[in-house]
């Protein structure tokens, strides 16, 4: 099994510099798909560690997460963010500093894109702190635009929670299954009874020697007269 850190990219209010806001919330967003995508890739068996940063300016914040990755001796190291330019772009990419992770990455672009969004396809940057300072191969994911309305409702409409497995799915190359969560029943349902008939009788006698020897043996039983 595999090793992996997930960290959402950007802090959080009121103690960290938040991520881009439009629509939809970046900071927000990132960190329900980062802890989906958790939870799928430790469903499937892995070691997963969040190194996600709440707290600090930016440059504080992707010294943290860097430093949490190399902490780490993971197989790969995945970033989650969402994108924001001009209103007009629009679409799902994934980051890379070489080509070594380039078949996951387009993997991860391609899964996404499938729910609707533009694929804007995997690209190399050597200029991302993240994916220039971790020791390790890391992957930087724009799952979207947050001032883009097509973007944004694309986005509701799909779900973190799809989203999250769609990454997880490009990362191990394999189809995931959902768990099933049976409902409880309550106390208070209604609940089917059988009741099963020991024998027929024609003499009255004979029906209660049958209930006498069923109550004993503990059995809760009845005559039924059928006329």
């Amino acid at each position: 099994m595999a090793i992996y850190t997930v960290n959402a990219g950007h802090g959080m209010k009121p103690n960290g510099t938040v991520g881009a806001v439009g629509i939809l919330d970046e900071s927000t967003e990132n960190r329900n798909v980062a802890r989906e995508l958790i939870a799928y890739l430790k469903q499937e068996g892995h070691t997963v560690t969040d190194t996600t940063v709440d707290s600090g300016d930016v440059n504080t914040i992707l010294k943290e997460i860097v430093a949490k990755c190399n902490a780490q001796t993971a197989d790969l190291n995945i970033s989650i963010h969402f994108n924001s330019f001009d209103k007009v772009a629009n679409g799902v990419e994934v980051f890379g500093y070489n080509d070594k992770n380039k078949t996951i990455g387009d993997r991860i672009v391609a899964n996404i894109a499938s729910f609707g969004f533009k694929n804007r396809n995997f690209k190399t940057n050597t200029n991302l702190a993240f994916l220039r300072d971790t020791k390790k191969p890391s992957l930087l994911i724009e799952v979207c635009f947050v001032d883009n309305k097509d973007d944004a409702e694309l986005y509701k409409k799909t779900g973190h929670k799809a989203i999250a497995k769609a990454i997880a799915e490009g990362i191990l190359n394999k189809k995931i299954q959902d768990p099933v969560i049976e409902k409880p029943v309550a106390d208070n349902a209604p609940k089917t009874v059988w009741k099963v008939q020991v024998g027929a009788y024609t003499v009255e006698k004979n029906a209660d020697n049958m209930v006498a020897e069923l109550k004993a043996k503990g059995y809760n039983s009845a005559i039924k007269v059928k006329v």
